[in-house]
């Protein structure tokens, strides 16, 4: 955040050093999703929450979410299997065509022309 300075460079600094610390992360896994840095986020968790959300284990317990809310019932898995599994099979696709460059050497030579 280039422009940002002192106090405001400072608070963003907090701000993301809060957010990635863990609470956050273990907040959002219990409404679904998953934490940008799972290891901060297991010290907020349960070891029946980790084994169920990132382990891909049945679970030990019912687990709730943050009001108190069934998020599983014990002795269900979360579909898709472990953390490591479902992100073994995320892929990204490169926005970028091949000829990306040569069209942009072309382009350049045509508005100069």
């Amino acid at each position: 955040m280039a422009h940002l300075n002192g106090m405001k460079l400072d608070a963003t600094h907090d701000y993301l050093n809060w957010y990635l610390s863990g609470w956050q992360g273990a907040f959002v896994v219990r409404l679904g999703y998953y934490s940008a840095v799972p290891e901060t986020a297991k010290e907020f968790m349960s070891a029946a929450e980790w084994d169920c959300w990132y382990d891909g284990k049945e679970a030990v317990t019912h687990i709730e979410d943050h009001k108190g809310n069934l998020q599983e019932r014990a002795e269900r898995m979360r579909d898709g299997g472990s953390h490591r599994d479902r992100m073994a099979r995320v892929s990204c696709w490169n926005a970028i065509m091949p000829e990306h460059e040569y069209l942009v050497e072309r382009w350049n030579e045509f508005i100069e022309a």
